[in-house]
């Protein structure tokens, strides 16, 4: 081959992913455009659900079941979670309250993450860890989610799930999930387990005392 056609065709090969890359520019800021969108709808409807909240002291059962079917969506949680992020930098406090009070919402859609691939799945406990949902209020369907994200070989998949399950601040959650990692094949960083323990959101004393029980049932 001469060497013009190589440069033809190195020529033809720039082209063409300078033309890849632009058509995946518009479609991220299309999608982004509508993930936004979203998320407002979102926030006008937190917002709405506070101000009732402000004053009867509870989320309408209506609000809920929207909650339910919208965030079975991976796309949905984004823009909830955007959402959210703009009332908490507003009212952290009154957040807070609203997401006890949708708790159960996240229990009904665990189900449909934990049928996901391990990315999307990841997610569902980095929401969960992220406004501390498990916090003081244990949801059995979603603290049996992350035992079992606590298998999978995705780093993404156990970390998420161990970071959700140390905001529990259950002493007995974080060493049956320390067992699980323990036993299985997947390496796990010490790193990440003493640095996670950091964010451990119990008692200390009772989570020194519960280690110490437990400590001959570790490996070495």
């Amino acid at each position: 081959m001469k060497i013009e056609g190589i440069i033809y065709i190195y020529f033809a090969i720039c082209v063409a992913m300078i033309v890849f890359n632009i058509i995946s520019v518009l479609i991220s800021r299309r999608r982004d455009k509508k993930l936004f969108h979203i998320s407002q709808g979102f926030e006008n409807r937190i917002l709405c659900e506070l101000r009732w909240v402000e004053e009867n002291g509870y989320v309408r059962d209506g609000h809920k079941k929207y909650l339910t079917k919208q965030l079975k969506r991976i796309g949905n949680m984004r823009a909830f979670d955007m959402a959210l992020e703009r009332i908490y930098s507003d009212n952290a406090e009154l957040g807070q309250k609203y997401l006890l009070e949708i708790g159960g919402v996240f229990a009904s859609v665990v189900n449909t993450y934990c049928k996901r691939d391990v990315i999307e799945a990841a997610y569902f406990p980095y929401i969960i860890k992220k406004y501390k949902i498990l916090n003081g209020y244990v949801f059995n369907e979603m603290l049996d989610m992350m035992y079992m994200l606590l298998h999978e070989p995705s780093i993404y998949c156990r970390e998420n799930a161990m970071q959700a399950i140390y905001t529990i601040g259950d002493a007995s959650c974080v060493i049956k999930a320390l067992q699980i990692i323990d036993r299985q094949q997947f390496f796990y960083h010490n790193k990440l387990i003493t640095d996670g323990l950091l964010h451990f959101g119990g008692s200390s004393d009772e989570f020194g005392a519960a280690v110490w029980e437990a400590f001959e049932d570790f490996s070495v």
